[in-house]
């Protein structure tokens, strides 16, 4: 998607329609998905003998996150918004990228929360998980093709007798090698992943992403084509604040 399709979609944000709430039809009350949420992340962290800690950013954020996975109708009410005012609506046909700082409960959330709420109650949003390293090794070691089956396979839902596929996520973007070789041939893995599971988008396949790194960053790391393409297949939720552990520590 280029730049001018971007600033199009910034330009006539668009409303929660009734053609999407016949394709994603709320899951449950959201004040029942919130108490799953809040219970889920207080059994895990008091069996790391770990308090439950809200700001209000968390909070923020924990309810955006809730309110999607849900189907919650109102999420595609919502929007990333720029400094400048311009806005990108939320939508559910794209999967999320969660930016911010270290310490924000970012990989906590995706890796232990919400996907324990998809698998018991929301399995057309159920996802797999897969971190920045593990493509990174891959297109090291198994080049181009590699890559191709780990963007199918990460996807597929791994129980016997079912093929279904499911959505993927992947945890700390921007951590890996930019670039790496495979018996001499360079290639970008983070980008070249992104482009195959952006091609997946229009089958319905989406995709997640948790990342420390800030859209700045995302726009000199990556190139023109992999940066456009991130406000096509997520929802882009910025997170802010102080490191949660060191500030309650």
């Amino acid at each position: 998607m280029s730049l001018t399709k971007i600033n199009a979609i910034i330009q006539n944000p668009r409303k929660f329609d009734s053609t999407t709430a016949a394709k994603y039809p709320e899951i449950m009350p959201l004040n029942d998905a919130k108490l799953f949420v809040h219970n889920r992340a207080k059994t895990i962290l008091e069996n790391r003998d770990e308090k439950i800690i809200y700001d209000d950013e968390v909070k923020r954020v924990y309810r955006l996150l809730t309110m999607y996975f849900n189907q919650t109708p109102e999420f595609e009410n919502e929007w990333l918004q720029f400094s400048d005012g311009r806005k990108i609506p939320y939508s559910f046909r794209k999967g999320v990228l969660l930016i911010g700082n270290s310490g924000r409960s970012k990989t906590f959330s995706f890796q232990y929360v919400f996907n324990a709420f998809c698998k018991a109650y929301n399995q057309n949003a159920d996802y797999n998980l897969i971190t920045a390293f593990d493509i990174e090794n891959v297109a090291h070691t198994k080049g181009f093709a590699g890559l191709m089956r780990l963007s199918t396979e990460a996807g597929k839902r791994f129980v016997k007798n079912d093929s279904m596929y499911v959505d993927v996520y992947i945890d700390e973007i921007g951590i890996e090698s930019k670039e790496v070789k495979n018996f001499g041939n360079s290639m970008k893995p983070i980008e070249t992943i992104l482009h195959e599971r952006h091609e997946l988008l229009f089958s319905g396949r989406r995709t997640h992403a948790t990342s420390n790194y800030i859209l700045s960053d995302f726009k000199r790391m990556y190139s023109a084509r992999t940066y456009s393409r991130l406000f096509e297949m997520f929802n882009i939720i910025i997170t802010s604040g102080d490191d949660l552990r060191i500030k309650f520590l």
